[in-house]
Protein backbone atom coordinates (compact mmCIF):
# COMPACT_ATOMS: atom_id res chain seq x y z
CA UNK A 1 0.00 0.00 0.00
CA UNK A 2 1.72 3.33 -0.95
CA UNK A 3 1.48 6.23 1.59
CA UNK A 4 0.58 9.15 -0.48
CA UNK A 5 0.92 12.69 0.95
CA UNK A 6 -1.72 14.83 -0.26
CA UNK A 7 -1.17 18.70 0.19
CA UNK A 8 -3.97 21.04 -0.57
CA UNK A 9 -5.51 24.62 1.79
CA UNK A 10 -8.98 23.13 0.43
CA UNK A 11 -10.75 21.10 2.93
CA UNK A 12 -13.30 20.08 -0.23
CA UNK A 13 -10.27 18.89 -2.59
CA UNK A 14 -8.62 17.50 0.16
CA UNK A 15 -11.79 14.93 0.67
CA UNK A 16 -12.04 14.06 -3.07
CA UNK A 17 -8.71 13.06 -3.43
CA UNK A 18 -9.00 10.95 -0.02
CA UNK A 19 -11.78 9.05 -1.13
CA UNK A 20 -10.45 8.69 -4.42
CA UNK A 21 -7.01 7.39 -3.25
CA UNK A 22 -8.06 5.14 -0.64
CA UNK A 23 -10.90 3.33 -3.65
CA UNK A 24 -7.81 3.10 -5.28
CA UNK A 25 -5.72 1.34 -2.16
CA UNK A 26 -3.32 4.90 -1.13
CA UNK A 27 -2.57 5.21 1.92
CA UNK A 28 -3.35 8.43 2.47
CA UNK A 29 -1.53 11.32 4.49
CA UNK A 30 -2.72 15.61 4.29
CA UNK A 31 -1.50 18.59 4.89
CA UNK A 32 -3.11 22.06 3.92
CA UNK A 33 0.09 24.20 2.94
CA UNK A 34 3.87 23.44 2.34
CA UNK A 35 5.33 24.07 5.03
CA UNK A 36 2.94 21.35 7.00
CA UNK A 37 3.73 18.84 4.24
CA UNK A 38 7.52 19.33 4.55
CA UNK A 39 7.31 18.81 8.58
CA UNK A 40 4.90 15.77 7.75
CA UNK A 41 6.82 14.19 4.93
CA UNK A 42 10.75 14.36 6.77
CA UNK A 43 8.81 12.41 9.88
CA UNK A 44 6.78 9.87 7.78
CA UNK A 45 8.27 9.96 4.09
CA UNK A 46 5.39 9.03 1.87
CA UNK A 47 5.69 7.15 -1.57
CA UNK A 48 4.32 10.03 -3.63
CA UNK A 49 3.51 13.70 -2.87
CA UNK A 50 0.49 14.99 -4.47
CA UNK A 51 -0.14 19.21 -4.31
CA UNK A 52 -1.76 22.17 -5.17
CA UNK A 53 0.08 25.20 -5.92
CA UNK A 54 -1.74 28.21 -4.83
CA UNK A 55 -1.77 28.08 -1.11
CA UNK A 56 -0.96 30.03 2.08
CA UNK A 57 1.99 29.88 4.31
CA UNK A 58 4.46 27.94 1.51
CA UNK A 59 2.69 27.68 -1.59
CA UNK A 60 3.90 24.49 -4.15
CA UNK A 61 6.43 26.07 -6.39
CA UNK A 62 8.21 27.22 -2.95
CA UNK A 63 7.78 23.52 -1.58
CA UNK A 64 9.08 21.57 -5.04
CA UNK A 65 12.33 23.66 -4.38
CA UNK A 66 12.85 23.03 -0.51
CA UNK A 67 11.36 19.29 -1.51
CA UNK A 68 13.74 18.59 -3.95
CA UNK A 69 16.44 19.74 -2.16
CA UNK A 70 15.97 17.95 0.79
CA UNK A 71 18.23 14.73 0.55
CA UNK A 72 16.02 12.70 2.32
CA UNK A 73 12.78 13.77 -0.09
CA UNK A 74 14.47 14.47 -3.16
CA UNK A 75 13.76 10.97 -4.84
CA UNK A 76 9.93 11.07 -3.92
CA UNK A 77 7.90 12.12 -6.99
CA UNK A 78 5.80 15.06 -6.51
CA UNK A 79 2.57 15.12 -8.57
CA UNK A 80 1.24 19.00 -9.51
CA UNK A 81 -2.19 19.39 -9.24
CA UNK A 82 -4.04 22.53 -10.26
CA UNK A 83 -6.67 24.59 -10.70
CA UNK A 84 -4.94 28.16 -10.52
CA UNK A 85 -1.44 27.71 -12.72
CA UNK A 86 -2.79 26.12 -15.83
CA UNK A 87 -0.76 27.74 -18.43
CA UNK A 88 2.42 26.55 -20.58
CA UNK A 89 4.57 28.58 -18.60
CA UNK A 90 2.95 27.46 -15.32
CA UNK A 91 3.73 23.89 -16.07
CA UNK A 92 7.18 24.33 -17.44
CA UNK A 93 8.82 26.16 -14.00
CA UNK A 94 6.86 23.58 -11.84
CA UNK A 95 8.75 20.78 -14.30
CA UNK A 96 12.00 22.30 -14.58
CA UNK A 97 11.46 22.74 -10.13
CA UNK A 98 11.71 18.73 -10.05
CA UNK A 99 7.88 18.27 -10.65
CA UNK A 100 7.04 14.39 -11.77
CA UNK A 101 3.96 15.58 -13.64
CA UNK A 102 1.17 18.57 -14.13
CA UNK A 103 -2.54 17.42 -13.97
CA UNK A 104 -5.06 20.14 -14.22
CA UNK A 105 -8.08 20.18 -12.50
CA UNK A 106 -10.56 18.99 -12.37
CA UNK A 107 -9.39 15.88 -14.00
CA UNK A 108 -11.44 12.22 -14.30
CA UNK A 109 -10.70 10.16 -12.39
CA UNK A 110 -9.63 7.28 -14.21
CA UNK A 111 -7.25 9.84 -16.59
CA UNK A 112 -5.86 10.86 -12.69
CA UNK A 113 -5.41 7.68 -11.63
CA UNK A 114 -3.17 6.15 -14.71
CA UNK A 115 -1.25 9.61 -14.49
CA UNK A 116 -0.32 8.68 -10.98
CA UNK A 117 0.41 4.72 -11.54
CA UNK A 118 2.70 6.28 -14.70
CA UNK A 119 4.46 8.81 -11.53
CA UNK A 120 4.75 5.95 -9.38
CA UNK A 121 6.12 3.57 -11.94
CA UNK A 122 9.24 5.92 -13.32
CA UNK A 123 10.47 6.30 -9.78
CA UNK A 124 10.37 2.73 -8.67
CA UNK A 125 12.88 2.50 -12.21
CA UNK A 126 15.02 5.49 -10.44
CA UNK A 127 14.59 7.07 -14.44
CA UNK A 128 15.78 10.97 -12.83
CA UNK A 129 19.16 12.12 -13.06
CA UNK A 130 20.69 12.11 -9.72
CA UNK A 131 22.33 15.94 -10.67
CA UNK A 132 18.77 17.09 -11.01
CA UNK A 133 18.18 18.98 -7.67
CA UNK A 134 20.80 21.25 -8.69
CA UNK A 135 17.96 23.08 -10.99
CA UNK A 136 16.30 24.09 -8.39
CA UNK A 137 18.93 26.19 -7.56
CA UNK A 138 18.94 27.72 -11.12
CA UNK A 139 19.25 31.35 -11.80
CA UNK A 140 16.87 30.72 -14.98
CA UNK A 141 14.51 28.77 -13.32
CA UNK A 142 14.19 31.16 -10.16
CA UNK A 143 13.93 34.04 -12.62
CA UNK A 144 10.74 31.76 -14.06
CA UNK A 145 9.59 31.21 -10.62
CA UNK A 146 9.57 35.37 -10.01
CA UNK A 147 8.22 35.83 -13.21
CA UNK A 148 5.25 33.58 -12.74
CA UNK A 149 4.59 34.33 -8.63
CA UNK A 150 4.06 37.78 -9.95
CA UNK A 151 2.14 37.13 -12.98
CA UNK A 152 -0.41 35.56 -10.55
CA UNK A 153 -0.23 38.36 -7.49
CA UNK A 154 -1.06 40.69 -10.14
CA UNK A 155 -4.21 38.88 -11.50
CA UNK A 156 -5.16 37.80 -7.76
CA UNK A 157 -4.59 41.51 -7.23
CA UNK A 158 -6.64 42.32 -10.04
CA UNK A 159 -9.68 39.88 -9.00
CA UNK A 160 -9.59 41.43 -5.61
CA UNK A 161 -9.93 44.61 -6.85
CA UNK A 162 -12.71 44.01 -8.83
CA UNK A 163 -14.34 41.61 -5.86
CA UNK A 164 -13.79 44.55 -3.41
CA UNK A 165 -15.05 46.50 -6.23
CA UNK A 166 -18.23 44.41 -6.03
CA UNK A 167 -18.46 43.78 -2.30
CA UNK A 168 -18.38 47.67 -2.01
CA UNK A 169 -21.45 48.16 -5.12
CA UNK A 170 -23.14 45.63 -3.34
CA UNK A 171 -22.66 47.23 0.05
CA UNK A 172 -23.57 50.88 -1.31
CA UNK A 173 -26.45 49.02 -2.42
CA UNK A 174 -27.67 47.29 0.52
CA UNK A 175 -27.11 50.16 2.29
CA UNK A 176 -29.48 52.17 0.16
CA UNK A 177 -31.99 49.67 0.24
CA UNK A 178 -32.12 49.20 4.33
CA UNK A 179 -32.24 53.07 3.96
CA UNK A 180 -35.86 53.06 2.25
CA UNK A 181 -37.34 49.99 3.81
CA UNK A 182 -36.48 51.73 6.77
CA UNK A 183 -38.64 55.05 5.68
CA UNK A 184 -41.30 52.99 4.28
CA UNK A 185 -41.56 51.57 7.59
CA UNK A 186 -41.09 55.00 9.60
CA UNK A 187 -43.78 56.47 7.48
CA UNK A 188 -46.21 53.67 6.75
CA UNK A 189 -49.64 54.42 7.73
CA UNK A 190 -49.38 50.49 9.24
CA UNK A 191 -47.12 49.81 12.46
CA UNK A 192 -45.05 47.05 11.92
CA UNK A 193 -43.92 44.86 15.48
CA UNK A 194 -42.20 41.86 16.09
CA UNK A 195 -43.07 40.17 19.07
CA UNK A 196 -42.27 35.93 20.23
CA UNK A 197 -43.89 33.17 21.14
CA UNK A 198 -44.08 34.94 24.98
CA UNK A 199 -45.86 38.18 23.54
CA UNK A 200 -42.62 39.92 24.28
CA UNK A 201 -41.76 42.79 21.72
CA UNK A 202 -38.88 42.27 20.03
CA UNK A 203 -39.13 44.84 17.46
CA UNK A 204 -41.04 47.52 16.99
CA UNK A 205 -41.49 50.26 13.98
CA UNK A 206 -40.57 53.85 14.33
CA UNK A 207 -44.29 54.54 13.47
CA UNK A 208 -45.47 53.56 17.40
CA UNK A 209 -44.84 56.95 18.66
CA UNK A 210 -47.38 58.67 15.93
CA UNK A 211 -49.65 55.66 16.22
CA UNK A 212 -49.45 54.65 20.11
CA UNK A 213 -47.86 57.58 22.21
CA UNK A 214 -44.72 55.51 22.57
CA UNK A 215 -41.18 56.09 21.23
CA UNK A 216 -40.25 52.35 20.00
CA UNK A 217 -36.95 51.49 22.77
CA UNK A 218 -40.04 52.54 25.35
CA UNK A 219 -41.62 49.25 24.28
CA UNK A 220 -38.82 46.37 23.44
CA UNK A 221 -38.21 43.46 25.64
CA UNK A 222 -41.47 44.71 27.84
CA UNK A 223 -45.30 42.25 26.81
CA UNK A 224 -47.44 43.77 24.66
CA UNK A 225 -50.09 42.18 27.25
CA UNK A 226 -49.18 45.45 29.30
CA UNK A 227 -51.12 48.20 27.29
CA UNK A 228 -53.39 45.73 26.07
CA UNK A 229 -56.99 45.66 27.32
CA UNK A 230 -57.88 43.27 29.91
CA UNK A 231 -61.30 42.35 28.24
CA UNK A 232 -59.09 41.13 25.32
CA UNK A 233 -56.26 40.17 26.82
CA UNK A 234 -56.86 36.28 26.39
CA UNK A 235 -58.24 36.99 22.49
CA UNK A 236 -55.18 38.28 21.85
CA UNK A 237 -53.10 35.42 23.45
CA UNK A 238 -55.30 32.84 21.29
CA UNK A 239 -54.47 34.48 18.44
CA UNK A 240 -50.89 34.34 19.24
CA UNK A 241 -50.74 30.51 19.55
CA UNK A 242 -52.61 30.13 16.39
CA UNK A 243 -50.22 32.11 14.29
CA UNK A 244 -47.27 29.75 16.07
CA UNK A 245 -49.37 26.84 15.09
CA UNK A 246 -49.97 27.37 11.29
CA UNK A 247 -47.10 29.46 10.06
CA UNK A 248 -48.85 29.15 6.58
CA UNK A 249 -52.14 31.25 7.14
CA UNK A 250 -52.23 35.42 8.60
CA UNK A 251 -54.44 35.60 11.83
CA UNK A 252 -56.59 38.43 12.30
CA UNK A 253 -57.59 40.17 15.57
CA UNK A 254 -58.77 43.61 16.75
CA UNK A 255 -58.43 45.01 20.16
CA UNK A 256 -58.07 47.85 22.24
CA UNK A 257 -54.57 49.07 23.18
CA UNK A 258 -53.76 51.73 25.66
CA UNK A 259 -52.47 54.93 24.09
CA UNK A 260 -49.40 57.00 25.57
CA UNK A 261 -52.22 59.59 26.51
CA UNK A 262 -54.09 57.27 28.35
CA UNK A 263 -57.33 56.36 26.02
CA UNK A 264 -57.99 53.24 24.57
CA UNK A 265 -57.34 52.76 20.87
CA UNK A 266 -58.64 50.05 18.77
CA UNK A 267 -56.37 48.85 16.98
CA UNK A 268 -56.96 45.81 13.80
CA UNK A 269 -53.72 43.02 13.25
CA UNK A 270 -52.93 41.01 11.15
CA UNK A 271 -49.60 38.58 12.23
CA UNK A 272 -47.93 35.66 10.28
CA UNK A 273 -45.38 33.46 12.33
CA UNK A 274 -41.49 33.44 10.62
CA UNK A 275 -38.02 32.53 12.52
CA UNK A 276 -35.58 34.66 13.25
CA UNK A 277 -31.98 34.62 12.33
CA UNK A 278 -31.11 31.87 15.36
CA UNK A 279 -34.39 29.90 14.33
CA UNK A 280 -36.84 31.01 17.54
CA UNK A 281 -40.14 31.89 15.97
CA UNK A 282 -41.33 34.86 16.21
CA UNK A 283 -44.38 36.94 14.61
CA UNK A 284 -44.36 39.91 12.22
CA UNK A 285 -47.32 42.10 13.00
CA UNK A 286 -48.88 44.43 10.86
CA UNK A 287 -51.44 46.98 12.69
CA UNK A 288 -53.47 50.17 12.26
CA UNK A 289 -55.73 52.07 14.49
CA UNK A 290 -59.73 51.80 13.58
CA UNK A 291 -60.96 54.03 16.43
CA UNK A 292 -61.93 56.49 14.18
CA UNK A 293 -63.28 54.54 11.53
CA UNK A 294 -65.32 52.00 14.29
CA UNK A 295 -66.65 55.05 15.96
CA UNK A 296 -68.44 56.10 12.59
CA UNK A 297 -69.41 52.50 12.04
CA UNK A 298 -71.22 52.54 15.58
CA UNK A 299 -72.52 56.24 14.36
CA UNK A 300 -74.21 54.84 11.68
CA UNK A 301 -75.56 51.99 12.92
CA UNK A 302 -76.94 54.36 15.61
CA UNK A 303 -78.03 56.13 13.28
CA UNK A 304 -80.16 53.74 11.15
CA UNK A 305 -80.99 52.45 14.86
CA UNK A 306 -82.97 55.81 15.93
CA UNK A 307 -84.54 56.24 12.03
CA UNK A 308 -85.63 52.83 12.31
CA UNK A 309 -87.07 53.73 15.52
CA UNK A 310 -88.24 57.26 14.59
CA UNK A 311 -90.65 55.49 11.65
CA UNK A 312 -91.94 53.43 13.97
CA UNK A 313 -93.02 55.88 17.25
CA UNK A 314 -93.98 58.69 14.28
CA UNK A 315 -96.87 56.16 12.74
CA UNK A 316 -97.78 54.75 15.90
CA UNK A 317 -98.35 58.64 17.59
CA UNK A 318 -99.93 59.58 14.10
CA UNK A 319 -102.66 56.63 14.36
CA UNK A 320 -102.87 57.46 18.45
CA UNK A 321 -103.15 61.07 17.78
CA UNK A 322 -106.55 60.20 15.62
CA UNK A 323 -107.82 57.86 18.33
CA UNK A 324 -107.66 60.84 20.61
CA UNK A 325 -108.93 63.34 18.56
CA UNK A 326 -111.85 60.93 18.41
CA UNK A 327 -111.68 60.53 22.25
CA UNK A 328 -111.35 64.29 22.82
CA UNK A 329 -114.70 65.21 20.58
CA UNK A 330 -117.02 62.88 21.70
CA UNK A 331 -116.07 63.32 25.30
CA UNK A 332 -116.42 67.11 24.79
CA UNK A 333 -120.21 66.36 22.75
CA UNK A 334 -120.97 64.48 25.82
CA UNK A 335 -119.31 67.14 28.16
CA UNK A 336 -122.24 69.64 26.00
CA UNK A 337 -124.97 67.75 26.34
CA UNK A 338 -125.22 67.62 30.40
CA UNK A 339 -126.18 70.33 32.09
CA UNK A 340 -124.03 72.19 34.59
CA UNK A 341 -123.60 70.49 37.75
CA UNK A 342 -124.15 66.98 36.75
CA UNK A 343 -122.26 64.38 38.31
CA UNK A 344 -121.12 62.95 35.07
CA UNK A 345 -119.27 66.33 33.97
CA UNK A 346 -116.49 65.99 36.08
CA UNK A 347 -115.54 62.41 35.02
CA UNK A 348 -115.74 63.65 31.23
CA UNK A 349 -113.32 66.29 32.91
CA UNK A 350 -111.01 63.81 34.07
CA UNK A 351 -110.70 62.03 30.35
CA UNK A 352 -110.33 65.27 28.49
CA UNK A 353 -106.82 66.03 30.88
CA UNK A 354 -106.05 62.60 30.34
CA UNK A 355 -106.49 62.63 26.35
CA UNK A 356 -104.03 66.07 26.81
CA UNK A 357 -101.72 64.68 28.52
CA UNK A 358 -101.52 61.77 26.02
CA UNK A 359 -101.52 64.07 23.55
CA UNK A 360 -98.45 65.78 25.18
CA UNK A 361 -96.94 62.40 24.40
CA UNK A 362 -97.66 61.98 21.34
CA UNK A 363 -96.29 65.46 20.05
CA UNK A 364 -92.83 63.81 21.77
CA UNK A 365 -93.06 61.34 19.69
CA UNK A 366 -93.53 63.31 16.40
CA UNK A 367 -90.88 65.63 18.01
CA UNK A 368 -88.69 62.76 17.87
CA UNK A 369 -89.71 61.50 14.58
CA UNK A 370 -89.32 65.02 13.27
CA UNK A 371 -92.81 65.09 11.59
CA UNK A 372 -94.05 67.62 14.17
CA UNK A 373 -95.36 71.27 12.32
CA UNK A 374 -92.76 73.66 13.10
CA UNK A 375 -91.95 77.29 11.92
CA UNK A 376 -88.08 77.54 11.93
CA UNK A 377 -86.99 81.10 11.70
CA UNK A 378 -83.65 83.15 12.22
CA UNK A 379 -82.76 83.63 15.80
CA UNK A 380 -80.18 84.80 18.61
CA UNK A 381 -79.76 81.88 20.31
CA UNK A 382 -78.45 83.75 23.12
CA UNK A 383 -81.69 85.98 23.43
CA UNK A 384 -83.82 82.56 23.42
CA UNK A 385 -81.85 80.85 26.40
CA UNK A 386 -82.29 83.84 28.34
CA UNK A 387 -85.96 84.26 28.56
CA UNK A 388 -85.65 80.76 29.19
CA UNK A 389 -83.51 81.16 32.28
CA UNK A 390 -86.21 81.92 34.62
CA UNK A 391 -88.98 79.29 34.13
CA UNK A 392 -86.29 77.04 34.25
CA UNK A 393 -84.76 77.81 37.19
CA UNK A 394 -88.08 77.39 38.96
CA UNK A 395 -88.39 74.37 37.38
CA UNK A 396 -85.10 72.42 38.31
CA UNK A 397 -85.74 74.06 41.55
CA UNK A 398 -83.97 76.25 44.84
CA UNK A 399 -81.66 73.77 45.48
CA UNK A 400 -80.13 73.58 42.32
CA UNK A 401 -77.80 76.73 40.86
CA UNK A 402 -78.30 77.41 37.74
CA UNK A 403 -75.42 79.19 36.13
CA UNK A 404 -76.04 80.80 32.62
CA UNK A 405 -72.42 81.88 30.79
CA UNK A 406 -73.27 83.38 27.07
CA UNK A 407 -70.83 82.90 24.00
CA UNK A 408 -70.16 86.74 23.48
CA UNK A 409 -70.93 87.48 19.49
CA UNK A 410 -72.51 84.80 19.18
CA UNK A 411 -73.84 83.50 15.07
CA UNK A 412 -77.07 83.16 14.05
CA UNK A 413 -79.22 79.88 13.99
CA UNK A 414 -82.57 78.76 11.98
CA UNK A 415 -84.83 77.04 14.07
CA UNK A 416 -88.25 77.07 16.09
CA UNK A 417 -88.10 78.85 18.92
CA UNK A 418 -90.84 76.63 20.59
CA UNK A 419 -88.00 73.91 20.02
CA UNK A 420 -85.23 75.16 21.42
CA UNK A 421 -87.93 76.00 24.78
CA UNK A 422 -88.33 71.97 24.57
CA UNK A 423 -84.46 71.04 24.27
CA UNK A 424 -83.67 73.02 27.55
CA UNK A 425 -86.79 72.28 29.65
CA UNK A 426 -85.97 68.65 28.66
CA UNK A 427 -81.88 68.73 29.43
CA UNK A 428 -82.63 70.68 32.70
CA UNK A 429 -85.38 68.15 33.75
CA UNK A 430 -83.10 65.30 32.57
CA UNK A 431 -80.00 67.28 34.68
CA UNK A 432 -82.03 68.10 37.84
CA UNK A 433 -83.27 64.49 38.11
CA UNK A 434 -79.55 63.33 37.90
CA UNK A 435 -78.63 65.34 41.04
CA UNK A 436 -79.09 63.98 44.45
CA UNK A 437 -79.69 67.03 46.76
CA UNK A 438 -77.79 70.31 45.98
CA UNK A 439 -75.91 70.71 42.51
CA UNK A 440 -75.06 72.75 39.72
CA UNK A 441 -76.83 73.31 35.99
CA UNK A 442 -74.54 75.23 33.44
CA UNK A 443 -75.67 76.38 30.59
CA UNK A 444 -73.44 77.79 27.65
CA UNK A 445 -73.08 78.66 24.47
CA UNK A 446 -70.13 79.71 21.87
CA UNK A 447 -69.17 79.63 18.16
CA UNK A 448 -67.40 76.35 16.79
CA UNK A 449 -66.21 75.41 14.02
CA UNK A 450 -66.00 71.59 13.25
CA UNK A 451 -63.27 70.31 10.26
CA UNK A 452 -63.50 66.79 8.85
CA UNK A 453 -61.33 65.21 11.24
CA UNK A 454 -63.35 66.43 13.82
CA UNK A 455 -67.00 65.19 12.68
CA UNK A 456 -65.80 61.76 11.64
CA UNK A 457 -66.89 60.52 14.88
CA UNK A 458 -70.91 61.44 13.03
CA UNK A 459 -71.89 59.75 10.25
CA UNK A 460 -73.76 62.82 8.95
CA UNK A 461 -71.77 65.63 9.77
CA UNK A 462 -70.69 68.09 7.93
CA UNK A 463 -67.41 70.73 7.90
CA UNK A 464 -68.39 73.85 8.90
CA UNK A 465 -69.28 76.52 11.33
CA UNK A 466 -71.50 76.09 14.11
CA UNK A 467 -73.24 77.47 16.95
CA UNK A 468 -72.85 75.31 20.35
CA UNK A 469 -75.57 75.04 23.32
CA UNK A 470 -74.47 72.93 26.47
CA UNK A 471 -76.25 71.85 29.48
CA UNK A 472 -73.92 70.66 32.31
CA UNK A 473 -74.15 68.49 35.57
CA UNK A 474 -72.61 67.42 38.67
CA UNK A 475 -74.83 65.06 39.07
CA UNK A 476 -74.67 61.17 39.88
CA UNK A 477 -73.27 60.45 35.39
CA UNK A 478 -73.85 57.86 33.54
CA UNK A 479 -71.87 54.26 32.74
CA UNK A 480 -71.42 53.69 29.00
CA UNK A 481 -74.33 50.93 28.84
CA UNK A 482 -76.61 53.60 29.71
CA UNK A 483 -75.24 56.38 27.15
CA UNK A 484 -76.31 53.70 24.08
CA UNK A 485 -79.85 54.08 24.60
CA UNK A 486 -80.25 57.30 26.26
CA UNK A 487 -82.15 59.00 23.10
CA UNK A 488 -84.31 55.79 22.51
CA UNK A 489 -87.94 56.58 23.36
CA UNK A 490 -89.70 55.57 26.16
CA UNK A 491 -85.71 54.66 27.75
CA UNK A 492 -85.27 55.52 31.23
CA UNK A 493 -83.50 55.21 34.30
CA UNK A 494 -85.92 56.81 36.51
CA UNK A 495 -88.20 54.97 38.78
CA UNK A 496 -91.66 54.23 37.25
CA UNK A 497 -93.89 56.99 37.58
CA UNK A 498 -91.07 59.35 37.47
CA UNK A 499 -90.54 59.87 33.83
CA UNK A 500 -91.77 58.66 30.54
CA UNK A 501 -88.32 58.19 28.94
CA UNK A 502 -89.57 60.37 25.97
CA UNK A 503 -87.34 63.96 26.78
CA UNK A 504 -84.08 63.09 25.77
CA UNK A 505 -85.39 61.28 22.36
CA UNK A 506 -87.43 64.44 21.94
CA UNK A 507 -84.07 66.48 21.88
CA UNK A 508 -82.23 64.06 19.63
CA UNK A 509 -85.23 64.11 16.92
CA UNK A 510 -85.41 68.38 17.14
CA UNK A 511 -81.81 68.50 16.53
CA UNK A 512 -81.36 66.26 13.73
CA UNK A 513 -84.97 67.99 12.31
CA UNK A 514 -82.48 71.09 12.40
CA UNK A 515 -79.73 69.34 10.92
CA UNK A 516 -77.38 69.91 13.64
CA UNK A 517 -75.32 67.82 15.98
CA UNK A 518 -76.22 66.22 19.54
CA UNK A 519 -73.03 64.85 21.53
CA UNK A 520 -73.40 63.60 25.05
CA UNK A 521 -69.90 62.58 27.40
CA UNK A 522 -70.10 61.47 31.16
CA UNK A 523 -68.94 58.83 33.25
CA UNK A 524 -70.42 57.37 36.86
CA UNK A 525 -69.97 59.97 39.53
CA UNK A 526 -68.42 62.68 36.78
CA UNK A 527 -71.60 64.42 35.97
CA UNK A 528 -73.17 64.64 32.62
CA UNK A 529 -72.46 66.99 29.14
CA UNK A 530 -75.07 67.41 26.73
CA UNK A 531 -73.58 69.72 23.70
CA UNK A 532 -75.78 70.38 20.67
CA UNK A 533 -74.24 71.68 17.78
CA UNK A 534 -76.50 73.85 15.14
CA UNK A 535 -75.67 75.26 11.73
CA UNK A 536 -74.56 78.83 11.74
CA UNK A 537 -76.85 80.51 8.98
CA UNK A 538 -75.55 84.36 8.70
CA UNK A 539 -73.16 87.05 9.56
CA UNK A 540 -75.43 88.12 12.44
CA UNK A 541 -73.47 88.27 15.08
CA UNK A 542 -74.86 89.38 18.63
CA UNK A 543 -73.84 90.40 22.17
CA UNK A 544 -73.85 88.57 25.24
Amino acid sequence: MKKTLIVDDRAENLYLLRVLLQGRGYEVFEAQNGAEALDLARQTPPDIAITDLLMPVMDGYTLLRHWKADPTLKAIPVVVYTATYTDSQDERLALDLGADAFILKPAEPDVFLTQLDRVCARATQDCRAAAEPALTEDPIILREYSEVLVRRLEEKSRQLELANQDLLEREARLRASEAHFRTLIANASDLVSVVDAQGVMRFQGPSSERILGYAPDKMMDRPIFDWIHPDDAQRVAASIQQALDDPSLPVHVEFRFRHGDGSWRRLEAIGRRIDDPDGSPVIVVNSRDVTASRQVEEQFRQAQKMESIGRLAGGVAHDFNNLLMGISGFAELCQDDLPLGHPARAGIGEILNIVERAATLTRQLLAFARRQNVVPQVLKLNDAVAGMINMLRRLIGENIVLSWQPGKCLGAVRIDPGQVDQILANLCVNARDAISGTGRVTIETGDVYIDASQGKGHADCSPGEYVMLSVTDDGCGMDAATLENIFEPFFTTKVVGKGTGLGLSTVYGIVKQNDGLIEVCSEPGQGTTFRIYLPRVSDLRVGS
